[in-house]
């Protein structure tokens, strides 16, 4: 699911007030200022967790809010104007806190038209201690979009855990402007919370416009704003030197230029060039092999098979229609290299 995504990072640098550890030299207190009971090993930097990039700055990476435990009374009880600056379909966001509240703490998120939403942060479903036993909370993972973004140790305790949530945006077509961090009065301050990190994701568009062909191994597809270069799962493509080159490319342009083309992955988006890899459908659907351009072109012979990168949703169907056309000697079959 996340491979629809197109990621970026929100830096926190410029609010944080806490480190993963204590340096008494440098004056920094850790986390939840809990001494040696702190986030020591977490890896910093940018690092992804549960398949999503965030950027956790260091020595002083985090923001702890006000509490009236472990002495964090020196921590203000709302941070504010968090920048973003960009339209997101959903926000991820590495937070956890020690003791607890019903609603722990909340996020405040602007858009550029001056109006905001509220996301109530829940003990149990969207956030949970960072001592908690992950097992515990199975459900809210499967229903809230709660994660584990890492597990580690520290000198006082194995198994600390830095979870994750996922929040859908209502408004994905408003720019969001800032994010404020804060902790509702009706909480009493009975919790520390603590935000590690925030990313972002706009889906990557699905359903585009062919404007150019790409030999006979992937197209030049428009998707919304940006024009992207698209691989066939499956398709190798025709040699330059082959031919019937010219014929193939021909015959390719015809079917699938300036039409409407949607894209379904599979389990690895990208070869090990880099290059983006996808099912191509003519139409607006994904559903019928009839409409599968990678089928087309093997089928037809103005490609051979090849480049599944480790995709085998429809590795037999098109290595089988590979076999059909070189024995049908169709395409590049019927004609010498």
């Amino acid at each position: 699911r996340l491979k629809r995504y197109e990621f970026f990072t929100i830096d926190l640098a410029p609010h944080a007030n806490r480190g993963y550890r204590d340096d008494k030299e440098s004056g920094l207190l850790g986390w939840t200022n809990q001494g040696e009971n702190d986030m020591r090993n977490l890896p910093t930097g940018k690092r992804t967790f549960a398949g999503i990039p965030f950027h956790l700055p260091a020595p002083k990476g985090a923001i702890t809010l006000y509490s009236r435990r472990a002495n964090n009374t020196d921590c203000p009880k709302k941070v504010t104007g968090i920048t973003v600056g960009r339209k997101a379909d959903v926000l991820f966001f590495l937070h956890t806190m020690a003791w607890g509240a019903p609603v722990p703490f909340q996020y405040r998120i602007h858009y550029a038209d001056n109006t905001e939403a509220l996301f109530e942060v829940k003990s149990g479903q969207h956030v949970i201690d960072w001592w908690a036993e992950p097992t515990r909370y199975a459900e809210a993972m499967e229903r809230h979009g709660l994660f584990i973004a890492w597990q580690g140790d520290n000198p006082m305790h194995e198994g600390v855990i830095l979870p994750g949530c996922e929040w859908s945006n209502p408004h994905p077509e408003k720019e969001i402007t800032t994010i404020d961090f804060e902790t509702p009065a009706e909480s009493t301050y009975g919790a520390v919370p603590v935000l590690a990190g925030i990313s972002g994701a706009v889906s990557r568009p699905t359903r585009g416009t062919v404007v150019d062909i790409i030999g006979t191994h992937g197209l030049r597809i428009r998707l919304g704003t940006k024009v992207e270069d698209i691989y066939y799962i499956g398709s190798t493509g025709i040699p330059d030197s082959h031919a019937f080159r010219e014929r193939a490319l021909a015959a390719h342009r015809a079917l699938v230029h300036g039409k409407t083309v949607s894209l379904l992955a599979d389990a690895v988006t990208e070869d090990d060039q880099g290059r983006h890899l996808a099912y191509v459908y003519l139409g607006t659907s994904t559903y019928s092999s009839r409409d599968l351009v990678n089928a087309k072109l093997i089928g037809d012979g103005l490609a051979k098979v090849g480049n599944f990168a480790g995709n085998d949703r429809q590795r037999m169907y098109l290595e089988n229609l590979g076999f059909i056309a070189s024995q049908k000697r169709m395409g590049l079959w019927g004609e010498q290299e």
